[in-house]
């Protein structure tokens, strides 16, 4: 009976911790989704803003080239922190220079 017992308990035991394993695991999966989606959602606004601010000087309104390059170098040095994929930053970004042109025409 005693060794039925000790079967059962490290049964129980090893189904606990696998349940813990698999849910630790998906909370990693979460968390690197969650820091993902935001890094797309600062890389978008940001992209968008040096959009914005190039289309202006080219228009000579608001900023100049110089502001803009300053602006350029410094969101370099921000995405270069981001652990985002060069293929969701190039998405991100032809979405930007898809949508931008017809929203700054009016």
């Amino acid at each position: 009976m005693a060794v039925a017992q000790v079967e059962e308990r490290a049964t129980e035991s090893a189904q606990s911790q696998a349940t813990r394993q698999r849910e630790e695991a998906t909370i990693k999966i979460d968390d690197a989704a969650l820091q993902e989606a935001q890094e797309v959602t600062i890389f978008r606004q940001f992209s968008t803003k040096y959009y914005v601010a190039n289309y202006c000087a080219e228009h000579d309104a608001f900023f100049t080239a110089e502001e803009v390059e300053r602006l350029r170098a410094e969101l370099q040095s921000t995405f270069a922190a981001m652990h985002l994929s060069q293929e969701k930053r190039d998405a991100a970004w032809n979405h930007i220079q898809a949508t931008a042109p017809a929203q700054l025409a009016g």
